[in-house]
């Protein structure tokens, strides 16, 4: 499905701007980041980006050699802005995106429908528009985008778990989220019943790279915007800490948080062994407490640390 393209949508993160954070002071040549090329100037990403936009989305191939391809920029830019204002005043949910949608809105879906209070985290959800709105801000400098990848990142901070992450929908419906275990809730709109009934309330998800984008556009925005923003900052602080601590003692991290393997448990996996004897046919599996690799499980949460240790410098991040 589509959010098993995980690597290749947060790999516009490469692109995206670093402004200097209060935690680590950085030269002011260092802008924009580049996993290929060390750092790439702004100006080349301009044309890029730009040139790219039109060629692929709005031109036809012999466009380079018509008489007015110097036009190509500007008019990409200004396809870019037209677009980047649809998706954030006509489709956006308190700054939360899903997948697909009918021209009248009535239709709305990620992996699973939404209602019109609803959002989707699973990539090509809100993450995945929030970094590509970052990088039309590395692209072009024009506040409007960064803006609007900011608005993204406080729907995630307003529907971060108290176990960190994110599961794959995201509700904004004051009722129906009472009966979710948002950090951002405030004590007195929480439901016990209903978030005992919900066994998802408070299930942190790692499948389909779903809280790895979230964290990571989290860090890209707040580092956009100077640190300024006390709520993304204290989102990805608390998230990076609780990704940390579910940590196995092996490396590895379970798929959802609320399906974790008692740490007295997961030394017997330090070192990978066959057993004497095995089952030669299908069994079927019961228990979920198993260590996660589905869906690059792994090397998204490394990239996230990767990402990490990159703009804010603190080493436990590659411990």
């Amino acid at each position: 499905g589509p959010g098993a393209n995980h690597g290749a949508m947060t790999d516009i993160a490469a692109a995206a701007p670093s402004v200097p954070s209060p935690l680590r002071s950085q030269s002011s040549g260092d802008q924009l980041f580049s996993r290929s090329a060390g750092r790439v100037r702004p100006g080349w990403t301009r044309i890029a980006l730009g040139s790219l936009l039109a060629i692929g989305l709005q031109l036809p191939t012999s466009a380079l050699a018509a008489p007015d391809h110097h036009r190509l920029v500007p008019r990409a830019t200004a396809a870019l802005t037209r677009a980047a204002a649809h998706f954030r005043d006509q489709i956006a949910v308190e700054g939360s995106y899903g997948w697909r949608y009918s021209a009248d809105l009535t239709y709305r879906r990620g992996e699973g429908l939404m209602t019109p209070s609803q959002g989707w985290v699973q990539p090509p959800g809100t993450p995945a528009v929030g970094l590509a709105l970052i990088q039309a801000y590395a692209a072009t400098g024009d506040r409007q985008f960064l803006d609007s990848a900011a608005e993204a990142a406080r729907a995630l901070a307003a529907t971060q778990l108290e176990s960190g992450g994110w599961q794959h929908m995201i509700e904004f419906d004051p009722e129906r989220r009472k009966a979710w275990c948002y950090r951002r809730t405030p004590a007195d709109q929480r439901d016990p019943e209903a978030r005992a009934q919900n066994e998802l309330c408070d299930a942190t998800t790692l499948d389909d790279n779903i809280s790895q984008s979230a964290l990571e556009l989290l860090m890209r925005v707040d580092v956009a915007l100077n640190g300024d923003d006390p709520v993304i900052r204290d989102a990805l602080d608390y998230g990076l800490e609780k990704f940390i601590a579910a940590q196995y003692p092996n490396g590895a991290w379970p798929v959802r948080f609320d399906r974790r393997v008692p740490n007295g448990q997961a030394w017997a996996a330090w070192r990978a062994r066959y057993p004497d004897t095995w089952w030669r046919t299908w069994v079927e599996i019961t228990d979920p407490l198993f260590y996660g690799t589905n869906d690059n499980l792994i090397g998204d949460l490394i990239r996230v640390f990767l990402v990490a240790h990159r703009l804010y410098g603190r080493e436990e991040y590659l411990a």
